[in-house]
């Protein structure tokens, strides 16, 4: 499998083995970046304290502690543990962010649905608490927080547990029809094998007794 087209482009189809399979994927990349900021976080503790600023390393993919390090280093007032904060936290974040997109944008495309589909199944839930927020207690806020949890719903059945379609669709061919061809090719199963070589198969015998002259096959062949 070509691991770069699967992790980062938004092209083609993938099926519903491959979405799961980035699950894993997404949490292991997450582990591996936690790791790394603590690495960097124990480096950090055994240097000099820094005059100003947190001594600790805030390992999170958190959007709200993204933002609040930005605030901050739009005012200058960032020390350098804060500021390798925002740095693993921004990169963490953007490839975590890419690749959930890219797999979901290709199990759509197997659905035989646009990659704007993204938009109602994850972008628009992320900001209904906050539109929530604005309406205050209202009618129109309780539907706008129900909106988000059927969408949720509807797009975890979608991408994780419905079939694609069974033929070629805008987006390319049936990956599990490839996936199959695939699998009959390196076992064997998928071609006639080798073509029947009449040369080395068949000989010509003398006329000896009878039968009468003729070709015949081989013995052992």
């Amino acid at each position: 499998m070509d691991w770069n087209w699967y992790l980062f482009s938004f092209g083609g189809r993938i099926n519903r083995a491959k979405y799961r399979l980035s699950f894993p994927i997404l949490v292991g990349w997450m582990l591996l970046i936690i790791w790394i900021m603590w690495l960097i976080m124990i480096a950090a503790l055994l240097a000099p304290r820094a005059p100003h600023g947190q001594d600790t390393i805030n390992v999170s993919f958190g959007i709200t502690e993204i933002l609040t390090l930005l605030g901050r280093a739009s005012h200058l007032s960032l020390s350098s543990r804060e500021t390798v904060s925002l740095a693993g936290n921004l990169f963490g974040m953007t490839v975590f962010m890419w690749i959930c997109l890219a797999t979901s944008v290709k199990r759509l495309h197997d659905r035989d649905r646009s990659g704007w589909w993204i938009v109602p199944f994850f972008v628009l839930p992320s900001f209904s608490r906050n539109i929530q927020e604005w309406l205050g207690d209202s009618i129109f806020s309780f539907m706008v927080g129900l909106a988000p949890f059927i969408l949720c719903i509807w797009g975890f059945i979608e991408l994780g547990f419905l079939r694609g379609t069974r033929r070629i669709n805008r987006f390319g061919p049936d990956p599990l029809t490839e996936d199959e061809d695939a699998r009959l090719r390196r076992s064997g199963l998928g071609s006639c094998g080798p073509a029947w070589d009449q040369q080395r198969e068949i000989e010509l015998a003398p006329h000896r007794a009878s039968p009468p002259p003729g070709m015949h096959v081989k013995r052992g062949a």
